[in-house]
């Protein structure tokens, strides 16, 4: 055994000894092994972009834009303002083929730079829509469309049609939702 020891250190740092056996993975290649066995599948998501207690930075639109034409089947993101606090933030509706909701908010993330090194409160919330009421694509699409009328919107589209959007806004304004927000402004 002192034999192999001693050859071992003859042609390098012996690979048995602890921590020293295996290259350190990166994160990213972590990831990549996790998805790489998982089949990808729609998902269609909700997707709000925001910094705790202040506006969003609207200089990142255009990289939600790169991330809709880029990764998404379809899609659209808006600059909205809160209902209760009243912070700008980005709010998206996405069809996406994914193997997770998780791996859609890490590439969102990605595409605004925040992968390693984000604002303090940044938050990119991704949820699954339920399919039913206004949780369903076109509902999220007439959600998106709430703050059209106010000078601080700005809107996005990927691949949605005029008649999709129509369905959308009638569906929100069927909830009586869109007329509610409007009136109020």
């Amino acid at each position: 055994m002192k034999n192999l020891a001693r050859s071992c250190e003859a042609v390098g740092p012996s690979a048995s000894k602890r921590g020293r056996g295996r290259p350190r993975i990166s994160e990213e290649e972590k990831m990549a092994r996790r998805e790489r066995g998982k089949p990808k599948k729609m998902l269609e998501l909700s997707v709000t972009v925001s910094i705790g207690g202040s506006d969003i930075d609207v200089a990142l639109f255009p990289r939600l834009k790169m991330f809709l034409e880029e990764e998404a089947i379809a899609g659209m993101c808006s600059i909205e303002r809160g209902g209760t606090v009243f912070h700008l933030h980005f709010q998206m509706v996405v069809r996406v083929m994914a193997t997770s909701i998780v791996a859609v908010s890490k590439k969102i993330k990605q595409y605004l730079g925040w992968e390693t090194d984000s604002p303090v409160g940044a938050n990119v919330l991704c949820r699954a829509l339920k399919q039913k009421n206004m949780l369903t694509f076109h509902g999220m699409l007439g959600y998106c469309m709430k703050d059209m009328d106010q000078p601080h919107y700005e809107n996005f589209a990927h691949n949605v049609s005029v008649d999709d959007i129509k369905k959308g806004i009638l569906l929100y304004t069927t909830m009586g939702l869109m007329s509610s927000r409007t009136a109020s402004a």
